[in-house]
């Protein structure tokens, strides 16, 4: 009986043992790996596909993309100025390119816009064009639109509420024509298929969807001249920025003389509320990498940093001020 006992006893020992070396033997717990911050959405307003605001929308998504860390920035399509600005007073979007005039116009509460509206400048960027254009040689001045079917941009877009305004400058009323709201490169589509008769865009001398349509149908730009002056007047009176300016000849392919028109700036936006770091990276990163933007659209490369030392009635945004100063644009 006690030899039963001491074998008992060396086996449990042993079992002891050998569990005892296992566990010495077995891997470590592995210690777990932080899990990164998860990264904030930004959302960036463009305008409608076709339209220039488009391409500079995903330009400086991929810039925040590659260059903000803790971002991911998404570009969004949308009914282009107008709309835009609604979308930042409202915070529904982050960032938005805006044209200058209609930027002006919702912060002031004037033009279409029934009440003020909350915007910081981050940049101001390059002049837009007013364009008009048709495949009727029969419509040579903006007299010859009466009763003409013309598309007119998007509802409540910057191109829309200027067209609109410039046809209220020389005496039209809305029925006197027939306003068609298209995006760019609808309305570029219209005017060679016949089933509009002029069109309007807001644009720079480098518009896609003004080259695509040019370049594929025989196409008229409507003289202006005569009313310049009274269309540039009536424009700021309802709170935009314009100007007259003369674009040399050939500019786009049918621009066979001189052409008048007004320029309008065009800018960045965000929030007055957003945060100043973020807005000091944007900006940096935009200007740092302005290589990038030449080459996503060519319209990009009239863009000056030099043109935010100009006063706007829109106040710069805090972190775009501090980045501004730091690089002597401003003082």
């Amino acid at each position: 009986m006690k030899k039963l006992l001491v074998l008992i006893g060396s086996i449990c020992l042993a079992v002891m043992l050998v569990v005892s070396v296992m566990a010495g033997c077995a891997a470590p717990t592995p210690t777990p790996t932080p899990t990164p911050e998860k990264e904030k959405t930004l959302l960036i307003a463009g305008c409608g596909i076709g339209g220039a605001f488009y391409p500079y929308s995903t330009g400086l998504m991929t810039m925040i993309n590659d260059f903000v860390p803790g971002y991911r920035a998404i570009a969004q399509v949308t009914g282009c100025s107008g709309e835009n600005v609604r979308l930042i007073d409202s915070k529904k979007v982050d960032v938005a390119f805006i044209g200058g005039g209609t930027a002006l116009q919702g912060f002031k509460a004037m033009g279409k816009f029934e009440k003020t509206h909350s915007l910081a400048l981050l940049s101001r960027l390059a002049g837009s064009y007013g364009f008009w254009m048709t495949g009727d040689p029969n419509i040579k001045t903006l007299d010859d639109l009466k009763g003409k079917r013309i598309a007119i941009g998007d509802p409540g877009s910057g191109t829309a509420i200027r067209g609109f305004a410039t046809l209220e400058a020389i005496g039209f009323t809305e029925n006197d024509f027939n306003p068609i709201h298209l995006n760019e490169q609808a309305a570029a589509d219209a005017i060679k298929d016949g089933t509009v008769d002029a069109w309007f865009c807001s644009a720079s001398t480098t518009q896609a969807s003004i080259v695509n349509l040019t370049t594929s149908k025989k196409t008229y730009f409507i003289s202006q001249e005569k009313y310049i002056k009274a269309i540039a007047d009536h424009y700021v009176e309802t709170g935009d920025l314009a100007a007259p300016h003369v674009l040399p000849a050939g500019t786009y392919k049918g621009m066979d003389a001189d052409y008048t028109t007004l320029i309008t700036p065009q800018v960045i936006c965000v929030h007055p509320d957003m945060d100043e770091e973020l807005v000091y990276a944007i900006t940096k990163a935009l200007w740092e990498h302005m290589d990038l933007m030449h080459k996503i659209h060519a319209g990009c490369k009239e863009w000056k940093i030099e043109y935010n030392a100009e006063p706007m009635p829109i106040p710069m945004h805090p972190g775009a001020e501090r980045y501004y100063k730091e690089v002597g644009t401003i003082q």
